[in-house]
């Protein structure tokens, strides 16, 4: 079974672009969060383009809900960088 990033491998290349002329709307950079001893999300990194329409399935368990909540500022991931809109955003950007 490959993982997610072999089934869809991520062409940073457009990340580069300045902040205000991005077409990246979301950008995650190895994303981790841990609860003590569990790993809740490892390393996820991906970029989402302006304009695209995109969903996280997965079985329970996955980390969808925790990834959503170092989205939106309501968990502070472990390590890893987000960046919204070309800007970096953490739970202290909000």
């Amino acid at each position: 079974m490959e993982s997610l990033s072999q089934a869809f491998p991520i062409d940073h290349s457009e990340t580069t672009v300045s902040k205000d002329q991005s077409p990246v709307a979301i950008n995650i950079e190895n994303l981790t969060k841990r609860y003590g001893g569990m790993t809740a999300v490892n390393t996820l990194s991906l970029a989402i383009n302006k304009g695209t329409l995109f969903g996280f399935l997965g079985p329970n368990g996955a980390g969808k809900s925790t990834t959503i909540g170092c989205l939106t500022g309501l968990i502070d991931p472990t390590a890893g960088r987000i960046n919204l809109l070309g800007q970096p955003f953490d739970s202290n950007s909000i």
